[in-house]
This record gives C-alpha cells, structure tokens and sequence, in this order.
C-alpha cells in the first residue's frame, strides 16, 4: 500500500507544530512514504528548507498551506450568531497555484491584526487556480453540522467550494486520530462526500514527526492559548496520534475505506510543482529611455572616471574594463545600479552610509561612491569580491546612519525611498524567526508546568547561553529551592525545557534587510503586515 502525509505541520505554525522541516522529511522517507505535503498555518515559511531537504533524500513533496476561511453566513440556511471561521487545506498543483496561494496568504495576513490570518470565499475564487482543495478535516465546520444532522447546512458548505474547485481538484478530508467521536465523524464525512459525488482522501493532520514528540506539542498548546497543563483539557488533544505514521498503520485505519488511502497517491500525482532557490534575478532598474542597464553602469563610471583621478592610468582603464566585463557577464549591472542609487539618495539628504566588506576592493564600486577606498591605490585584490568561480551574489552591505534628532534624516527615509522607487509590492523587509532560547524557554515552559515565578525568575537570572545545565544545577544548590527540585515534575520540566530551545516563537523584522524584486513580491513569498505602521515583512 502506497500513501502520502497531504497534511502536515512544521515548527513554523508557530506553537502547532514541535519539528523543523527537515525532521519531518527525514521521518517520512524513514517510514516509506511515497510523498509529503508541508501545510502549516497560514503561512509558507518552512518551504525553502522543506523543497531542500525533499530534493536532497530523493522524496516527492507538495507545498500547501492550512488555510483559515472566516465568512458570514448569510448564503446558508439562517440561524443565530457568526459560524466559526473555517479551515481548509491548500495544495499546490504548479507554479501558478503556488503563486495563487503566496498571494491569498498575504491577502489574508492582512485582513487580520499582526500574527492572524483570514481568508475569504471570494478571494479563494479568484485565486483558485492550481490548487487542489482539502474540505472537512478537524478544523472544518462541516463534519461539526454533520454530526449535529443539519445535513443541508454541510452540503451547503460543500457546495460553496465546490463552485470554486472542480471535483478532481476538491476531496473531502478524513481524519482519524482514534479519538472519542473521529470514527463516526468520518463514517458520516464518507456518506456526505458519496451523496455530493466526491472522493475521499485521508490524512493525519500531522503536527509532530513521532509519539515521543506528543508531550511537547502538548506544552506548546498550553503556552500558546497560555494556560498550564492542569487546565489544558479542553485546548489539548485528547491522545498522543497526531505523528507521521506509516502506510500500514494509516491503512488499517482506514480499511472500510481504501480509496482514501488509494487518493493520496492520485493527489500527489497530480501536483508537480518544481521550485527551484538556486537562481536567482535582480529587480529592474528605472534607466533612462536611452540606456539599459549595462550601458548606464558603463556611463556613470566613465562619468566618475576623471572626478576620482587627477591622471586615468592605463592600469586603471585596464582595471575598470576587467571589473566591468566580468559584473556584465554575469548579469550584475542591475545590482550596482540599485545599491548606487540608494546611496545617492543617502548622500543627497545628507544621510551618513558607508559601504563595507570586500565590496571595497572593487573599483566599480569606488567609482559609483559605494566604498570610500580606492583600491588601485591600496592594491586590493577585485577577485576576493567577485570572480568568475563565485556561485553566491557578490556582498555589499550598507551601513546607515540611524538620527535620533527628529530634525535630520535618516535611514527611515531610505527605507521609504525604497518602496517609494521600487515600488510597495515589489519592496519588503526580511523577516527574522525568535527562536527559544535558555531564559524563554524556562519562563514559557515554567508557568505551563506551574512553576512559582520567584524560581523561574532565578532560573533566568542564572541560566548561560544556550546551556540548560547551567540554570537547572545551579538552582538545585540554593537551599531555598532544593526541595522544589527533587519533585517528580522537575526532570519534566527539564526535559521540556531543553526541547523548546530552537524552536520558533513568533516572527520579527530583520533589522537590517530589505528584499526588492523583479515583480511582485507576493507572488514569490507571502507578505505580512509588521507592528510598525507602513512596514511589511515577507515569510522568509
């Protein structure tokens, strides 16, 4: 028997999901799976590492997204109050439903506050293409009104994305984590799906890679709805079956329905979607009518020429035509023309910037005013910044001054410059992952394990670096806490403690890195809204 995980959480659901990417990829291919799908939450964070990770071990992957739809309810037979928001899974069957659903995950981060998302029907229509639609699964209303006989208000349901996907394109979703319920749930899922003409198809709405990961998620449940394990009944999963299992055991589950096994494979199938991260473009530059972009670099330099040497030397010339030869080559003109506008623009509102690194070693940039040195007179070697072996883009970074006179300028009007020049959808910030480390983990971990703050507060105080060892034996020392650390739920707390280190929290802005595209951004990789009015962040 052959099956494939279409639904699976990573680490980057952000407190739904205990495993990096690559964790679940290596547990996959363990199992012999035939392929796994990477849908977390609203989001395509984890898929650079995921689509890596697949290629390097050989394994089919399909990139989706779980997907929160939140509607009224006035298509539907009337009753009191607004349904809760639905969730659906998104599949990924090309680069155009890939596209589709960057830009429907960032249409949908920004109808909601910062770390929310919702997405509607309408923009689900019309940004349908490519994507194949998982309906029903634990966070669906539907198996809710099928259980409760409103059958008219599940067709209902059914029949809404039914109009947006074609049957081959929507299945309904079966899941059977052997909880009290999930056997009839997806008996009356199967009746529902068979009397509106659909297939079924089975997942496990994975959200960790194996049973030893269970408690965590558990602990991570808790910090996230911020409650402690005592009190978590209603927020935790009732057994520990949300794990990648294997074809048998997901076989046996589903054995009165084999088709759902059966479909997996067929789904798979059907999504053939290649990314490939090694290449890349750099964004367009706005040239005069009369120059591409090799032409004005050319020109702005032979500008420059006479301005920085009293006496243009044959080995300057020879230098300069080397230099240029080689950025033109390889395709570089572009990026110089961005990086020396921007610092034109610093300059001319008086905005100290400075260029670092090894790009001072090129006399391109020394003539474009990106670097101060010039390295004919310091005999700097270009080949350490850029030659015909370096397979990475050539590393300009830009330091910018940061005023704290409200008077002057300062690199806030660069960052505004640049979606202002490049366009706002074209123009984002780098985001950054917070991650857990020692103090965090301690303090979040702590209080869901009901730890008094005056021991956790110490904890922090002692704790060093990324060592866990360091808070925990040193408190076990101090008189006052001894016999707090000898309980039983102390070595839990340890442990998970030490597992939440790594893991990402929530999302930030990088502080330094802006991404400017050829076109728009989200159609590349979602974008959403940061806590700082007018910036946004993309998932990467």
């Amino acid at each position: 028997m052959e099956y494939a995980e279409l639904h699976c959480h990573s680490n980057y659901s952000f407190l739904n999901g205990t495993s990096s990417p690559d964790e679940l990829v290596e547990q996959a291919v363990k199992l012999g799976l035939k392929g796994l799908a990477l849908t977390d939450d609203d989001g395509l964070y984890g898929v650079i590492p995921f689509v890596r990770k697949c290629k390097e071990l050989n394994l089919t992957y399909c990139v989706g997204a779980s997907i929160t739809v939140g509607r009224d309810d006035t298509e539907l037979e009337p009753r009191t109050g607004r349904p809760d928001d639905d969730h659906i899974v998104l599949l990924c069957q090309n680069l155009t439903g890939y596209h589709n659903l960057s830009q429907l995950i960032t249409r949908a981060r920004h109808a909601r506050p910062k770390g929310e998302a919702s997405s509607t029907l309408e923009a689900i229509n019309e940004l349908s293409e490519g994507l194949i639609c998982l309906v029903g699964g634990k966070g669906s209303n539907i198996p809710k009104l099928a259980l409760d006989n409103q059958i008219g208000r599940a067709n209902a349901e059914i029949e809404s994305y039914r109009e947006i996907f074609s049957e081959n394109r929507l299945y309904v979703e079966l899941v059977n984590h052997r909880e009290p319920g999930d056997f009839a749930r997806c008996k009356k899922l199967y009746q529902l799906a068979s009397e509106c003409g659909l297939e079924c198809v089975a997942t496990n709405a994975v959200h960790y890679p194996s049973q030893d990961k269970a408690t965590l998620y558990d602990v991570l449940r808790c910090i996230a709805h911020k409650v402690t394990l005592d009190k978590s009944d209603d927020i935790r999963p009732q057994n520990h079956q949300r794990y990648l299992k294997s074809a048998n055991v997901m076989g046996r589950l589903f054995a009165e329905i084999p088709n759902a096994i059966k479909n997996t494979r067929h789904i798979l199938d059907q999504c053939h979607l290649d990314l490939d991260f090694t290449e890349y473009r750099f964004p367009d530059f706005p040239t005069p009518e009369e120059h591409t972009d090799e032409s004005y670099l050319m020109s702005l330099c032979a500008d420059q020429l006479s301005k920085k040497y009293n006496i243009v030397t044959a080995e300057v010339k020879e230098r300069l035509k080397e230099e240029l030869n080689l950025i033109l080559r390889l395709g570089l003109a572009g990026y110089f023309l961005v990086v020396w506008d921007i610092v034109a623009f610093a300059r001319s509102r008086r905005i100290p910037v400075q260029g670092r690194g090894s790009a001072a070693n090129s006399l391109v940039a020394y003539l474009l005013d990106i670097t101060p040195i010039d390295p004919i007179a310091h005999n700097l070697f270009f080949g350490r910044f850029l030659n015909d072996e370096k397979t990475t883009i050539p590393d300009i970074d830009l330091d910018f001054a940061a005023s704290r006179n409200a008077h002057l300028a300062d690199r806030e009007d660069v960052i505004q410059y640049v979606y202002e020049r490049y366009g706002f959808d074209r123009v984002a910030l780098a985001c950054t992952f917070i991650t857990y480390q020692v103090r965090g983990a301690i303090r979040d971990v702590g209080k869901v394990f009901g730890i008094p703050n005056r021991i956790l507060d110490k904890m922090s105080r002692l704790a060093e670096g990324r060592n866990v060892s360091s808070a925990f034996d040193k408190i076990g020392e101090l008189e006052e806490f001894a016999s707090y650390a000898s309980r039983p739920i102390w070595k839990h707390f340890r442990e998970h403690v030490e597992a939440n280190i790594g893991i990402p929290r929530h999302l930030s802005m990088h502080p330094g890195g802006m991404v400017i595209t050829s076109c728009e951004l989200p159609l590349l990789v979602p974008l959403e809204p940061a806590r700082m009015e007018g910036r946004r962040v993309c998932q990467w």
